[in-house]
């Protein structure tokens, strides 16, 4: 019986070995997000489209993510998720309300110095001091007051500003690489008109 124990156990740690070689670790967070049929899908549904440049990298921290007051101690730390929050200055408002000079906090699942995210790290990876995105926005303000703002996805919700040109992640399927970004930003502009 205690042979058995050990055989199992051995097998678990080969396991979890080969996960971590194969670059799988255990500990790199994931998460679902929805999808989106269409570039309408995504405008509709963010609260906030900016463009913005990153004015400051900051730490990892943990986040509540549940709006929930009535939870025990337990509960409340299983709530707390690590979001790396970058500071973004607003250059342009296209919808919400924000305004033009304002500098917002958007934050990133998982740790940039640490136990990045797979979905953020594969779709541009964390955001750096200095670069541009046109950025479409979810808030919890209304159920988690204080809380950073988050793009839709890390593969739809931003798309990098370049040379003046757009620069799309790999999975965004929606929007296209090179774009002019005045034209980008009139052809979105139009669509939020529409409603």
């Amino acid at each position: 019986m205690k042979y058995r124990i050990y055989i199992v156990f051995a097998i678990l740690c080969s396991f979890v070995l080969a996960l971590q070689l194969t670059g799988c670790s255990m500990e790199q967070s994931s998460a679902s997000y929805p999808m989106y049929a269409d570039e309408d899908a995504i405008i509709n549904t963010a609260d906030i489209i900016v463009l913005g440049e990153v004015v400051k990298e900051n730490k990892a921290q943990k986040i509540n993510i549940n709006p929930n007051k009535n939870r025990t101690e337990k509960e409340k730390e299983d709530d707390l998720v690590i979001y790396t929050v970058s500071d973004v200055k607003v250059s342009e408002v296209i919808k919400g309300n924000v305004k033009v000079g304002d500098v917002i906090q958007i934050k990133q699942l998982g740790d940039k110095d640490g136990i990045g995210n797979r979905e953020v790290l594969n779709n541009g990876g964390y955001y750096k001091k200095g670069s541009q995105f046109l950025f479409f926005l979810a808030s919890f303000e209304d159920i988690l007051p204080g809380t950073p703002y988050e793009t839709l996805t890390p593969a739809l919700g931003q798309i990098e500003i370049n040379g003046n040109k757009s620069k799309v992640n790999k999975e965004n399927n929606i929007f296209k690489d090179g774009i002019d970004k005045d034209e980008l930003v009139n052809h979105i502009k139009a669509k939020t008109n529409k409603k």
